[in-house]
Protein backbone atom coordinates (compact mmCIF):
# COMPACT_ATOMS: atom_id res chain seq x y z
CA UNK A 1 0.00 0.00 0.00
CA UNK A 2 1.46 3.70 -1.26
CA UNK A 3 -0.06 5.01 1.86
CA UNK A 4 2.18 2.89 4.66
CA UNK A 5 5.39 4.03 3.18
CA UNK A 6 5.12 7.53 3.69
CA UNK A 7 7.14 8.66 6.84
CA UNK A 8 4.18 10.00 8.77
CA UNK A 9 1.87 6.63 8.39
CA UNK A 10 2.44 4.69 11.67
CA UNK A 11 1.58 8.30 13.51
CA UNK A 12 -1.38 9.03 11.23
CA UNK A 13 -2.79 5.36 11.39
CA UNK A 14 -2.43 5.68 15.46
CA UNK A 15 -3.96 9.27 15.63
CA UNK A 16 -6.99 7.69 12.63
CA UNK A 17 -7.74 4.35 15.35
CA UNK A 18 -7.13 5.79 18.82
CA UNK A 19 -7.31 9.36 18.71
CA UNK A 20 -4.74 12.34 19.38
CA UNK A 21 -2.67 11.93 22.64
CA UNK A 22 -1.45 15.25 24.74
CA UNK A 23 2.32 14.45 25.34
CA UNK A 24 1.32 16.49 28.65
CA UNK A 25 3.08 16.83 32.30
CA UNK A 26 0.70 15.34 35.14
CA UNK A 27 -0.59 17.21 37.57
CA UNK A 28 -1.14 16.00 41.41
CA UNK A 29 -4.75 15.24 41.25
CA UNK A 30 -5.41 17.57 43.93
CA UNK A 31 -4.20 20.39 42.32
CA UNK A 32 -6.15 18.97 39.13
CA UNK A 33 -9.50 18.90 40.78
CA UNK A 34 -9.03 22.61 42.65
CA UNK A 35 -8.22 23.80 39.10
CA UNK A 36 -11.12 21.82 37.60
CA UNK A 37 -13.50 23.54 39.67
CA UNK A 38 -11.73 26.68 39.49
CA UNK A 39 -12.28 27.06 35.79
CA UNK A 40 -15.82 25.77 35.82
CA UNK A 41 -16.49 29.14 38.51
CA UNK A 42 -14.90 31.17 36.18
CA UNK A 43 -17.02 30.44 33.15
CA UNK A 44 -16.10 31.57 29.61
CA UNK A 45 -13.43 33.97 28.80
CA UNK A 46 -13.85 37.42 29.08
CA UNK A 47 -13.92 37.44 25.36
CA UNK A 48 -16.68 35.05 24.36
CA UNK A 49 -18.76 37.43 27.31
CA UNK A 50 -19.26 40.72 25.63
CA UNK A 51 -22.92 41.23 24.26
CA UNK A 52 -22.05 41.10 21.01
CA UNK A 53 -19.94 38.25 21.32
CA UNK A 54 -22.42 36.16 23.42
CA UNK A 55 -24.87 35.64 19.96
CA UNK A 56 -21.81 34.47 17.40
CA UNK A 57 -20.57 32.17 20.27
CA UNK A 58 -24.15 30.22 20.64
CA UNK A 59 -24.95 29.84 16.97
CA UNK A 60 -20.78 28.43 16.58
CA UNK A 61 -21.74 26.21 19.61
CA UNK A 62 -24.63 25.24 17.78
CA UNK A 63 -23.36 24.76 14.56
CA UNK A 64 -20.60 22.73 16.21
CA UNK A 65 -22.99 20.10 18.08
CA UNK A 66 -25.14 19.45 15.16
CA UNK A 67 -22.12 18.87 13.03
CA UNK A 68 -21.06 16.40 15.98
CA UNK A 69 -17.40 18.66 16.66
CA UNK A 70 -19.14 18.99 20.08
CA UNK A 71 -20.90 16.78 22.59
CA UNK A 72 -22.88 18.60 25.38
CA UNK A 73 -22.25 17.44 28.73
CA UNK A 74 -23.36 18.32 32.31
CA UNK A 75 -20.47 19.95 34.64
CA UNK A 76 -21.59 17.25 36.95
CA UNK A 77 -20.82 15.10 34.09
CA UNK A 78 -17.58 17.10 33.83
CA UNK A 79 -16.70 16.06 37.48
CA UNK A 80 -16.85 12.27 36.89
CA UNK A 81 -14.35 11.60 33.98
CA UNK A 82 -10.98 11.00 34.26
CA UNK A 83 -8.23 13.24 34.45
CA UNK A 84 -10.30 15.75 33.13
CA UNK A 85 -9.45 19.38 32.43
CA UNK A 86 -11.36 22.31 31.90
CA UNK A 87 -10.16 25.35 29.68
CA UNK A 88 -12.40 28.35 28.44
CA UNK A 89 -14.26 29.49 25.58
CA UNK A 90 -13.04 32.44 24.09
CA UNK A 91 -14.02 35.09 20.85
CA UNK A 92 -11.15 35.50 18.22
CA UNK A 93 -11.68 38.39 15.55
CA UNK A 94 -9.95 37.46 12.50
CA UNK A 95 -10.51 38.49 8.65
CA UNK A 96 -11.38 36.49 5.75
CA UNK A 97 -12.89 36.87 2.49
CA UNK A 98 -15.89 36.48 0.87
CA UNK A 99 -17.32 35.23 -2.66
CA UNK A 100 -15.97 38.42 -4.10
CA UNK A 101 -12.64 38.44 -2.91
CA UNK A 102 -13.45 41.30 -0.67
CA UNK A 103 -11.60 40.94 2.85
CA UNK A 104 -14.55 40.91 5.68
CA UNK A 105 -14.64 40.22 9.49
CA UNK A 106 -14.97 36.88 10.63
CA UNK A 107 -15.40 35.81 14.18
CA UNK A 108 -13.85 32.41 15.73
CA UNK A 109 -14.36 30.24 18.48
CA UNK A 110 -11.15 29.95 20.26
CA UNK A 111 -9.94 27.91 23.30
CA UNK A 112 -7.70 29.42 25.41
CA UNK A 113 -4.80 26.82 26.78
CA UNK A 114 -2.45 28.85 28.03
CA UNK A 115 -4.83 29.78 31.14
CA UNK A 116 -2.85 29.94 34.09
CA UNK A 117 0.33 30.80 32.75
CA UNK A 118 1.55 32.56 35.30
CA UNK A 119 1.33 29.55 37.55
CA UNK A 120 3.49 27.32 35.32
CA UNK A 121 0.05 24.87 34.96
CA UNK A 122 -1.53 25.94 31.74
CA UNK A 123 -2.13 23.10 29.40
CA UNK A 124 0.10 24.74 26.69
CA UNK A 125 3.29 24.85 29.13
CA UNK A 126 2.41 21.22 29.98
CA UNK A 127 3.18 19.64 26.85
CA UNK A 128 6.30 17.78 26.14
CA UNK A 129 7.25 19.76 22.62
CA UNK A 130 9.56 17.23 21.94
CA UNK A 131 7.34 14.39 21.14
CA UNK A 132 5.45 16.39 18.93
CA UNK A 133 6.52 15.94 14.80
CA UNK A 134 7.71 18.60 13.26
CA UNK A 135 5.01 21.07 11.35
CA UNK A 136 5.63 22.27 7.69
CA UNK A 137 3.80 25.50 6.60
CA UNK A 138 -4.18 11.48 28.08
CA UNK A 139 -6.43 14.28 29.34
CA UNK A 140 -9.89 14.64 28.23
CA UNK A 141 -9.53 18.68 27.16
CA UNK A 142 -13.03 20.30 27.98
CA UNK A 143 -14.27 23.46 27.28
CA UNK A 144 -17.20 25.51 28.96
CA UNK A 145 -20.21 27.15 27.47
CA UNK A 146 -22.68 29.53 28.80
CA UNK A 147 -25.73 28.40 26.31
CA UNK A 148 -28.61 31.07 25.15
CA UNK A 149 -31.02 30.00 28.11
CA UNK A 150 -28.38 30.54 30.68
CA UNK A 151 -27.68 27.31 32.08
CA UNK A 152 -24.28 26.72 31.25
CA UNK A 153 -22.58 23.19 29.99
CA UNK A 154 -19.05 21.22 29.13
CA UNK A 155 -18.21 20.94 25.74
CA UNK A 156 -16.74 17.55 24.49
CA UNK A 157 -14.61 18.45 21.16
CA UNK A 158 -14.22 15.38 18.89
CA UNK A 159 -11.63 17.80 17.21
CA UNK A 160 -8.78 19.43 18.06
CA UNK A 161 -8.92 23.01 19.92
CA UNK A 162 -8.46 26.23 18.22
CA UNK A 163 -5.09 27.39 20.12
CA UNK A 164 -3.51 24.14 21.46
CA UNK A 165 0.16 23.47 21.22
CA UNK A 166 0.26 19.83 19.42
CA UNK A 167 -2.78 20.64 17.37
CA UNK A 168 -0.72 22.07 14.28
CA UNK A 169 1.71 19.09 14.72
CA UNK A 170 -1.13 16.50 14.52
CA UNK A 171 -2.90 18.33 11.37
CA UNK A 172 0.41 18.73 9.61
CA UNK A 173 0.32 14.78 9.96
CA UNK A 174 -2.72 13.91 8.14
CA UNK A 175 -2.10 17.42 5.74
CA UNK A 176 1.59 16.31 4.84
CA UNK A 177 0.10 12.77 3.39
CA UNK A 178 -2.51 14.38 1.49
CA UNK A 179 -0.19 16.81 0.02
CA UNK A 180 2.53 14.06 -0.40
CA UNK A 181 0.03 11.48 -1.95
CA UNK A 182 -2.25 13.51 -3.95
CA UNK A 183 -3.22 13.45 -7.48
CA UNK A 184 -0.52 15.97 -8.74
CA UNK A 185 2.62 13.89 -7.07
CA UNK A 186 2.77 10.07 -5.93
CA UNK A 187 -0.77 9.03 -7.02
CA UNK A 188 0.13 10.39 -10.81
CA UNK A 189 3.58 8.65 -10.84
CA UNK A 190 2.25 5.20 -9.49
CA UNK A 191 2.25 3.40 -12.09
CA UNK A 192 -0.17 0.61 -10.65
CA UNK A 193 -2.47 3.32 -9.56
CA UNK A 194 -5.65 3.06 -11.66
CA UNK A 195 -8.75 5.57 -10.39
CA UNK A 196 -10.84 3.60 -12.19
CA UNK A 197 -10.65 0.56 -10.30
CA UNK A 198 -9.14 2.10 -6.90
CA UNK A 199 -11.66 5.20 -5.45
CA UNK A 200 -12.85 6.35 -2.48
CA UNK A 201 -16.34 4.64 -1.51
CA UNK A 202 -17.53 8.06 -0.95
CA UNK A 203 -16.31 9.41 -4.61
CA UNK A 204 -19.84 9.58 -5.87
CA UNK A 205 -20.87 12.18 -3.16
CA UNK A 206 -18.51 15.19 -4.78
CA UNK A 207 -20.61 16.91 -7.09
CA UNK A 208 -19.50 17.59 -10.53
CA UNK A 209 -17.31 20.63 -11.30
CA UNK A 210 -19.61 23.48 -12.45
CA UNK A 211 -17.44 25.57 -15.21
CA UNK A 212 -18.15 29.53 -15.55
CA UNK A 213 -19.40 30.02 -19.36
CA UNK A 214 -15.85 31.58 -20.57
CA UNK A 215 -17.55 34.64 -21.65
CA UNK A 216 -17.39 36.12 -18.26
CA UNK A 217 -14.37 38.69 -17.92
CA UNK A 218 -11.40 38.37 -15.32
CA UNK A 219 -12.24 40.79 -12.37
CA UNK A 220 -9.93 43.47 -12.00
CA UNK A 221 -7.50 42.33 -9.16
CA UNK A 222 -8.03 43.69 -5.60
CA UNK A 223 -4.57 45.51 -4.05
CA UNK A 224 -2.69 42.83 -2.03
CA UNK A 225 -2.71 43.24 1.74
CA UNK A 226 0.76 42.47 2.32
CA UNK A 227 3.92 43.35 0.60
CA UNK A 228 5.61 41.34 -1.94
CA UNK A 229 8.93 41.65 -2.93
Amino acid sequence: MLLSHHPSYKLFRWNTIHGIDYPIADLPEQQRLTDLETQMDKGNHKSALQPEAIEHVTKAMHSNISLGYTIPITLDGIRHLKEAVVYLIGLQHQLTINENGAIIPKKRISHDLSNKQDLKRSINQRVDKHQLSSVLYGYALLPTWTSDDGHEIGALLTRLPFGSSPAPANFSVASDIICDLAPSNDLTQCEKSDPNKLSSPLQHLIPETKLLPTNIPFSEALEAQCLIT
